[in-house]
Order: structure tokens, then C-alpha cells, then sequence
């Protein structure tokens, strides 16, 4: 069972989701460190057991039609 994402992570999750995005541009773009955007995205592939960027995307599409 997947826990829910909190809003900033359903946030950053589709920011990313679209690709072509870098943790520097996600720190930049919702005004946080570079170590917060990495925390939450931590939060989000231990949430929904994916392991890198390419996986978050792909779950995305595969989830979100």
C-alpha cells in the first residue's frame, strides 16, 4: 500500500514528472535549499518504492492518465 504524498511532495513529484527539471531548478523554482528538494525526494521514492528520477516519471504516466 502506497502512503499518500504530502502536497509539497504531489508538487515536486509532478515538477519532476515532466522531465528535464534538476534538483537546482526544482531549489530555485520553490524557493528551498538544495538539501530540502533531495529530502523530499527521498520521501517520495521511499512513498512510492521507486528508486530514481527515470522511475519517478515513469510511475507518474503509468499512474496519472
Amino acid at each position: 500500500m502506497e502512503t499518500e504524498l504530502s502536497k509539497r511532495e504531489q508538487q515536486i513529484y509532478e515538477f519532476f514528472a515532466y522531465g528535464g527539471n534538476t534538483t537546482k531548478e526544482a531549489a530555485k523554482y520553490f524557493c528551498v535549499s538544495l538539501y530540502t528538494i533531495k529530502q523530499h525526494l527521498q520521501h517520495i521514492y521511499q512513498k512510492l518504492h521507486i528508486s530514481s528520477k527515470v522511475e519517478l516519471v515513469r510511475h507518474y504516466f503509468l499512474n496519472n492518465k
